[in-house]
């Protein structure tokens, strides 16, 4: 007998417990999320005049999106599997020790897996190098730079089980030996971040602290050779306010605040621009008393990093587009600098280009004109050479011309020229080295063309290629019939 009630008090506890999201959602419904998605809503019974079918799996859906407590609930299974047994609870967080947590994505790069080919990091190397030759055409400097991925500093908290690589060598070590090669202006951010022996990267943040964007601050404006303050002489106290993105990716409510340092000084900079935060895509500053105007193209690290170069520059631009509107950009702010600053973990997408996916690409940039080539006395080639042209949905007044190499006339560090013959002018033009990252092919070329260069209808197309020995080689010659009415086609 009293086994029997034991069991309908354990029964019933189990019930009750069970009972209490579905219950509390008369009172206590969840209708905010700390995940970056939107909530489902209830569905309709009738859809359209007829019995809506799928009704009883979307009244689920919503119930998981909206039961009493959920957000408290999932951040405590995150602590849990977080703290006591070591795993992440999120795809997008590695839980390290010591309360340590890292990017996902930027695993490939610390176990050297899935690394671009000695032709992919040219490609990179290459393009950066095209962009820094139209830059001196236009009398604008040029710099670029990487931010560390958190585990290429600081690998000692990562999960034991990554400790066996597929490699020693990944994609920043592959790309950078070729932007020293193309005489690349590259700011390196590796050897002034190793040298401290401070910690620069917080626990539970993908990015650096405040004293390491002071770090970067310095070393690249110092390269640039830039005057600025370098902050030596500031007060610096130590806070406890700031959550980590990493952190509340994880534990979302149940994240706790980090140390970080705070540097007291008056700013001089305002914003130009109707600017809500640091997050925003696109921000104009001036600095009264101070010279130069810059654009940076920047990432989630320029957070923290941008406010202290707004503050040396009289007019500076800051873009956080995911692919780099170049042309119009420079052509809004006019710029006598321009700044690449990309994490390691992104590195690939200057390489890359397919149709469609706007999450890679170079920059969208009107090609240079190729120089001191000489194209006209280049041997011709039978070969299977590809050319298509279309306009760029990124920018429809902006003519595409894209194809493939044929690999019997490419190499490692060959470049890719095309001239393109139009209303009785001829120009010849420096192309993009792109890889696709759909088929994973790097014989790919690419530039952009401004439409008021071609007349409607059909203009002629000849490519060229040239190998690191010096020898042109006409590779494909083609008429070509794009309307540029008609975007994409």
């Amino acid at each position: 007998m009293k086994r029997n009630i034991g069991n309908v008090i354990f029964v019933t506890a189990c019930m009750t417990i069970g009972l209490i999201p579905l219950v509390g959602m008369s009172v206590a419904k969840t209708d905010t999320t700390t995940e970056n998605r939107v909530l489902s809503e209830w569905p309709s019974l009738i859809e359209d005049g007829s019995f809506n079918v799928n009704f009883l799996p979307e009244a689920g859906t919503y119930f998981e999106d909206h039961f009493a407590l959920r957000n408290q609930l999932v951040a405590a299974d995150a602590l849990v599997m977080g703290n006591v047994f070591g795993q992440s609870s999120t795809d997008t967080v590695l839980v390290g020790t010591d309360d340590w947590l890292y990017y996902t994505d930027s695993l490939d790069d610390y176990l050297g897996q899935n690394v671009v080919t000695e032709r992919g990091a040219y490609n990179i190397a290459n393009n950066l190098r095209i962009v820094q030759d139209k830059m001196t055409q236009e009398r604008i400097g040029f710099a670029f730079t990487i931010a560390p991925n958190k585990n290429s500093l600081y690998d000692e908290h990562m999960p034991y089980y990554y400790r066996v690589k597929a490699s020693d060598t990944n994609n920043r070590e592959k790309v950078v030996p070729f932007l020293e090669q193309l005489s690349v202006r590259y700011i390196d951010l590796y050897g002034p971040f190793g040298q401290q022996s401070d910690v620069l990267y917080r626990a539970q943040d993908s990015h650096w602290n405040k004293k390491g964007a002071v770090l970067a601050y310095n070393t690249i404006l110092d390269a640039l050779g830039k005057e600025h303050d370098d902050l030596s002489g500031v007060p610096i106290t130590r806070t406890k306010t700031e959550k980590g993105d990493l952190g509340i990716s994880l534990y979302s409510i149940a994240a706790k605040p980090e140390w970080d340092y705070q540097y007291e000084y008056d700013s001089q900079f305002s914003y130009v621009t109707d600017t809500e935060s640091w997050e925003d895509v696109w921000i104009q500053t001036e600095s009264p008393g101070k010279s130069g105007s810059l654009l940076m193209f920047r990432d989630s690290f320029g957070n923290t990093l941008s406010p202290l170069i707004a503050e040396e520059y009289g007019q500076a631009a800051f873009s956080r587009d995911t692919v780099y509107h170049l042309d119009s950009r420079i052509a809004t702010c006019q710029p006598d600098m321009v700044l690449f600053e990309i994490v390691e973990r992104n590195l690939e997408r200057f390489g890359q280009f397919a149709r469609g996916d706007y999450s890679s690409g170079p920059p969208v940039m009107e090609a240079p004109y190729a120089g001191d080539v000489d194209v006209y006395s280049a041997a011709q080639e039978e070969t299977n050479t590809t050319a298509e042209a279309f306009l760029s949905d990124l920018r429809p007044d902006y003519l595409c011309i894209f194809g493939q190499i044929d690999e019997s006339v490419f190499s490692a560090e060959t470049n890719v020229y095309v001239e393109v013959t139009a209303g009785g002018t001829s120009n010849v033009y420096e192309a993009y080295t792109v890889t696709d990252p759909e088929t994973g092919s790097d014989n790919g070329y690419l530039m952009y063309l401004n439409t008021a260069q071609i007349p409607d209808g059909t203009f002629q197309v000849r490519v060229f290629t040239e190998n690191a020995d010096g020898d042109v080689v006409m590779v494909l010659d083609q008429q070509m019939d794009v309307s540029k009415e008609t975007a994409g086609n």
